[in-house]
């Protein structure tokens, strides 16, 4: 860290919270290969099975490529046959672009046994499949961190920021998909904390000229959300 100024006030004191938002049918999703979007942006993009065969575990195939990952959640409706799995989550195991196999943990573990309980499929095309994309989970704050930010964005934390700690931030599953960060600045003796060359003002200018070349953060999909519950 090139900032050796150890002179600070809480008063600069900042954290931020960088996430993943949750990636649906609704939203912009790339195909397997990258080189086409899979729905318009606008309207929920409902998936329907084509065939559903109740094995171990139970495998859908729909007509088109679902653009769905491993992991993801998928929600099934107005099934017809098989109803069991109405209104019911799973998680969905990737056979190819147009097969998922079902299993009832994210870390695909467990398989949903089609056989027993569940009922075949009347194979009329019925049903909907709405999915949320799975999110990666860091196993440190060096993943989240190359996960979320560019090396020129973490350059001008480390070379501006004169306290600076990195965390991961649990969501609602108990998985690590989210980043915190809290900083803080000392100053040159400059006129006015945010002046143009104190660290606070060069912070924030660099800042500002990475967004503007769209080099702060590797995504766009990424969420910026304040927090008062501070690292140190």
């Amino acid at each position: 860290m090139t900032n050796s100024d150890n002179t600070y006030g809480t008063f600069n004191k900042k954290t931020e919270i960088l996430s993943q938002p949750d990636i649906t049918g609704a939203n912009y999703v790339s195909s397997a290969d990258e080189s086409s979007i899979l729905g318009d942006g606008s309207t929920v993009r409902l998936i329907t099975p084509s065939s559903i065969t109740l094995n171990n575990p139970i495998r859908v195939v729909v007509a088109s490529e679902h653009g769905i990952s491993d992991s993801s959640k998928v929600t099934f409706a107005d099934v017809v046959g098989t109803t069991e799995l109405n209104s019911n989550t799973y998680y969905a195991k990737i056979i190819n672009t147009t097969t998922i196999d079902l299993y009832s943990d994210r870390a695909l573990s467990t398989k949903v046994d089609g056989g027993g309980s569940f009922t075949a499929y009347a194979n009329d095309d019925s049903g909907q499949i709405t999915f949320v994309l799975a999110k990666t989970v860091f196993a440190n704050t060096d993943d989240a961190i190359a996960h979320f930010l560019t090396d020129d964005a973490l350059a001008v934390f480390n070379e501006c920021c004169t306290t600076l700690q990195w965390g991961l931030v649990d969501d609602d599953d108990g998985l690590a998909t989210s980043l915190k960060v809290t900083y803080d600045f000392g100053t040159k003796g400059t006129t006015g904390i945010a002046a143009a060359d104190d660290w606070a003002g060069l912070f924030g200018s660099r800042k500002e000229t990475l967004i503007g070349n769209d080099s702060w953060g590797t995504n766009t999909w990424t969420s910026y959300a304040n927090s008062t519950e501070h690292l140190f």
